[in-house]
Parts: structure tokens; sequence; C-alpha cells
């Protein structure tokens, strides 16, 4: 389970950079009906897979399923473990990108510093930011 966020160079921000939040599941492809339930169930996102991979993606894109469905399903159904800290961090990120504040220099450094924290980041295996 990730809860990521992404950046990519803009011309139209006054940082110079637009911000991405998304949510995504991999799994084997052999969970297909699994992840095409989580699609039923939150009424939102898109499994797919490329044939010959192994594995598919559950991916959530829109800020307002987001927030709508994401945000208040794992604030009511808790993750427990090293998760949770991402989850929190995603979370801070997701409420910087509704208050705008990510459209402006100090807004944008927040989210990489607690994107810096996520994932894979949080145990050093990524040494830079990624988009």
């Amino acid at each position: 389970m990730f809860f990521n966020k992404s950046k990519k160079k803009s011309k139209s921000t006054r940082t110079g950079y637009s911000i991405y939040l998304y949510f995504s599941i991999t799994q084997h492809n052999r969970n297909r009906l699994l992840m095409t339930t989580l699609e039923n169930y939150f009424g939102c996102g898109k499994f797919s897979y490329k044939p010959g991979n192994s594995y598919g993606e559950f991916k959530i894109l829109s800020l307002k399923d987001i927030q709508s469905k994401i945000i208040p399903f794992f604030d009511k159904y808790p993750i427990v473990g090293d998760k949770n800290i991402d989850y929190t961090n995603w979370r801070k990120a997701a409420e910087t990108i509704d208050e705008k504040r990510h459209l402006q220099e100090e807004g944008l450094k927040e989210i990489l510093h607690l994107k810096s924290k996520m994932n894979l980041s949080r145990y050093g295996k990524i040494s830079k930011l990624n988009n």
C-alpha cells in the first residue's frame, strides 16, 4: 500500500512545480478479484495490469475521492504499524493541498519534507525525492 505524492515541473505555478496526491495498492494478478472489489467498494479508482506482468495496481488519483473516501476510511479504520506513519504524513499533505498552501514555496517545502519521511525514504533507502 502506497500513500504517495508526486511533483512535476510546471510553468503555471509560482513554485514551478505541481503536486499530485495518489493512493495505490499493488498486488499479484491472482488477486485481481480483490482489487476490483476495492474499486466497487470505494466507488472510485482503477485496477490495471499489463499483460505479461505478474502484478497489477489499484490507484486513486482524484483528490476529491481521496478526501471524501480514502481519508475517512483510514481515519475510521486506522492502520497498525509503520504504514500509519506514511498515512499520517500523506494526510497532512492532503490538508496542505486542500488549503492551497502547496501553491506557495513554504507549502511545497512542507510537502517535500513530509514525503522524505514516507515509504522507503523513511528507512533511508531512497536518498533523494523522486517525482
